[in-house]
């Protein structure tokens, strides 16, 4: 039987000069955060696979600290593990975009 764990509900995407960031709202804070964008990115400058970063914001996107949160990781580009990884499944909220 799987463990009931939290929930990041995709809100919407959010834009940004590279890779790819979405906000998300959490069930439970996440580090003191109900709203986290998840950015993921591959640097030109490293042989790594990309990066996914966590970082808090408000319910607009904007981003609040740029200190990564738990489930930031380097070697791949998907929010789905980064967010797993802090202990949330990802949902879409039916306004997504």
């Amino acid at each position: 039987m799987r463990d009931i764990r939290k929930s990041a509900i995709a809100l919407r995407n959010v834009k940004e000069t590279q890779g790819r960031a979405c906000l998300y709202k959490l069930s439970e804070p996440l580090t003191g955060y109900e709203y986290v964008v998840v950015s993921a990115v591959k640097s030109n400058l490293t042989d790594r696979e990309g990066e996914t970063l966590i970082f808090g914001s408000d319910d607009t996107g904007k981003i609040k600290s740029f200190l990564e949160l738990p489930g930031s990781y380097s070697g791949g580009m998907e929010h789905d593990k980064a967010l797993n990884d802090a202990g949330y499944d990802i949902n879409f909220g039916e306004s997504f975009s």
